[in-house]
């Protein structure tokens, strides 16, 4: 990627008023201002697709840092919280449309960090300013309420304030959207943030926080922190100035952030993992059922929390569905998301490469099969790729089936019939989910059944709308829902105001 300097260069007056450190390590956002952690540490990010391509030097922050931007966060806040929830709002749809303006720069830098093909990166870019466009129009929504009271000349009323200083913990999948579901409705309540995102997409971070700023979010209301050790994320979650963490990333994380948030009763919101049942019934359209399941299990190289983690197939149409879906597989072209016709990038770097080969193969010395496997492919060398693959006769107790995947990889199970496939689909995970079948009343029986907070019909286990209540349930998520009108609720207090009128 260019250095931010060449990239403000390129772009002129309209983004005259924003200012770039070179990403030389001086990457931290700290009360307004581009700086070096506090140790001076650093780390390097490569293109996982070309791992000979250097994104950059990142600051690798710690407790210090931390404290810095608490500081920053609590001195801005109040000012922030008084410019009234119409004028932070009208910040937010600036920072859409700009968002939009700059979004084929951000789609660049996001697939050079993340690998997504290059569209795939603009459609994400181009989402994040409508979840950010949605939560600026829900500034003129009404809030709180009148009651009336039993008691004369009294007046009962509700009111919502901002929580305060609000942390957010973003994955690396999704570097522009699963932050704007954080940012739009923590920074409309009128909290200040301290982002922390994931260690591999930190250039992609610094774009998004350098074009709020631009927008008009005050120095110090956003702050933001990159680095690569645990002990940066539990600073956050431990500093005693920090009101609520938002976390998304694995269960195993997510819990941990839990409990540590817990002990010092502090406010948390979890969005974990999931292994997401696609339920496939012999009386749907099986052309569409394996064109949404090849969305849902290559889709981002499977590398989403809503990816179909286990397909269960009614025995009746097993073969045909396995030998579409293997028709499937093999159309799609993968490769580095720059170049043109890519359908799948690389994951994220190599540890998930021998993580996925792994799970394959313990599958298969149970006796799963490989239905479908690509033969490497000579540009695949020098970066961190994995085919499409498909996999049948998985069965409970391997770790295809069990555990979270998130790698390209199709799971396939088959069985006998809908209450077979209810029983395989739940588990300990709850987040999304999918059922094709031409019945409606498979569709009800499945959705009161299998506890998820997301059920598909006819769809794929993936896909969010800005205006949709998004999160899941069990080990999947916390009771705080993203998107929709009740995302606010998470980053406000309420209130109730008893007021005597005489």
């Amino acid at each position: 990627m260019s250095p931010p300097t060449q990239w403000l260069a390129r772009k002129g007056d309209e983004v005259s008023d924003m200012r770039w450190a070179p990403m030389t390590g001086a990457t931290n956002l700290v009360a307004g201002d581009w700086r070096s952690a506090v140790s001076a540490a650093t780390y390097d990010r490569h293109n996982p697709a070309s791992t000979d391509d250097s994104i950059g030097r990142f600051a690798e922050s710690g407790l210090a840092d931390v404290d810095e931007a608490v500081k920053a966060a609590a001195t801005a806040q109040p000012e922030w919280q008084r410019r009234g929830a119409i004028a932070r709002g009208q910040v937010l749809a600036e920072f859409a449309r700009r968002m939009r303006a700059h979004a084929d720069d951000l789609a660049t830098c996001l697939t050079r960090e993340e690998g997504k093909p290059l569209a795939e990166a603009k459609g994400e870019v181009l989402r994040s300013a409508d979840v950010f466009d949605y939560f600026a129009a829900e500034a003129s929504r009404p809030v709180g309420m009148t009651l009336a009271s039993y008691r004369p000349n009294v007046r009962i009323q509700t009111a919502h304030y901002p929580v305060g200083v609000v942390a957010i913990i973003t994955p690396f999948n999704f570097p522009t959207f699963i932050p704007a579901l954080k940012l739009g409705p923590a920074l409309l309540a009128g909290n200040s943030v301290i982002w922390k995102p994931a260690p591999a997409t930190p250039a992609t971070g610094m774009m998004v926080t350098e074009l709020l700023r631009g927008s008009g979010v005050p120095d110090g209301v956003i702050g933001y922190l990159t680095g690569t050790t645990a002990e940066l994320g539990a600073g956050l979650v431990d500093h005693p100035g920090v009101d609520a963490i938002s976390f998304t990333g694995s269960t195993a994380v997510g819990l941990a952030i839990g409990t540590a948030a817990a002990r010092r009763h502090a406010r948390v919101q979890q969005e974990m993992g999931g292994k997401n049942a696609m339920v496939v019934l012999a009386d749907c359209d099986l052309d569409r059922a394996v064109r949404m399941a090849a969305e849902s299990a290559f889709g981002g190289s499977g590398q989403k929390c809503t990816a179909a983690g286990r397909i269960l197939v009614e025995r009746k149409v097993l073969a045909d569905f396995a030998a579409g879906l293997t028709e499937a597989a093999g159309r799609l072209r993968v490769g580095n998301g720059l170049d043109a016709g890519v359908d799948l990038g690389p994951v994220v770097d190599a540890a998930p490469v021998r993580r996925i080969g792994a799970a394959v193969e313990d599958a298969i010395r149970q006796g799963a099969k490989v239905a479908y496997d690509p033969a490497r492919e000579p540009a695949w060398d020098g970066g961190h790729f994995v085919g499409p693959t498909v996999v049948t006769d998985v069965a409970p107790g391997m770790r295809l089936f069990d555990d979270e995947t998130f790698g390209p990889v199709a799971v396939v199970t088959a069985v006998d019939d809908i209450d077979e496939a209810i029983a395989m689909a739940t588990s300990s995970y709850g987040l999304t989910s999918a059922i094709h079948t031409s019945r409606l009343s498979a569709v009800y029986r499945f959705a009161e059944r299998v506890p998820v907070g997301v059920v598909n019909v006819n769809q794929p286990t993936t896909g969010v709308e800005p205006h949709a209540p998004f999160g899941g349930v069990l080990l999947s998520g916390s009771p705080h829902r993203e998107l929709g009108p009740a995302a606010l609720d998470f980053y406000t207090r309420g209130q109730t105001q008893v007021i005597a009128v005489d």
